[in-house]
């Protein structure tokens, strides 16, 4: 019976990666229509990025620590195809460098500073802003000032990594709950 287990741990990660595909394909049709004009196009884009918010709030214990490893992919991808000038996509696409570094170092910055959820689990200011941080990332993808938004994914994630210093440090003796 250990083929059962096998097709139950092979089905649970495919529901996981389609889960995370469709989760992340409607939060940047959602990103799409807020930015679209007409009325009708916001209220939704409003409602749609509300629905993932609150998707990735009840979930952000599960997919925390993924959201480390990505930071340090995308910190690798970015050294190799600053040492390359291209993209490593296809086409591939010549870039400045100096838009590589950036992103490498605003990448490392980011894994940095959410290392601490590969092994413990968010609190509640944690939660909010790594849900922040994963919403900014994604609409630095769709935005014309990338850096910009990535900026903000990085104060939010200073932001709970500030807070929990203090509080470890004994400077605020209520530390905050989780939800």
């Amino acid at each position: 019976m250990a083929w059962l287990a096998d097709v139950k741990s092979g089905l649970r990660l495919a529901l996981t990666m389609v889960g995370t595909i469709v989760t992340i394909s409607v939060l940047v049709t959602g990103l799409l229509l807020l930015g679209a004009p007409g009325k009708g196009g916001l209220v939704l884009g409003i409602g749609m990025v509300l629905v993932v918010t609150i998707l990735l709030l009840a979930t952000v214990h599960w997919w925390a620590k993924w959201f480390f490893a990505a930071c340090c992919l995308t910190t690798v991808r970015a050294v190799v195809m600053g040492a390359l000038g291209r993209t490593i996509s296809v086409p591939s696409i010549a870039a400045p460098r100096s838009l590589f570094a950036e992103i490498a170092g605003i990448s490392a910055v980011m894994a940095f500073l959410s290392y601490r959820f590969v092994s413990a689990k968010p609190n509640s200011l944690d939660s909010i802003c790594l849900v922040g941080a994963v919403i900014a990332t994604v609409y630095s993808l769709l935005s014309d000032k990338p850096v910009r938004w990535i900026s903000v994914a990085v104060l939010l994630l200073g932001v709970c990594s500030t807070y929990r210093g203090f509080t470890a440090h004994g400077h605020n003796p209520k530390p905050v709950k989780d939800f």
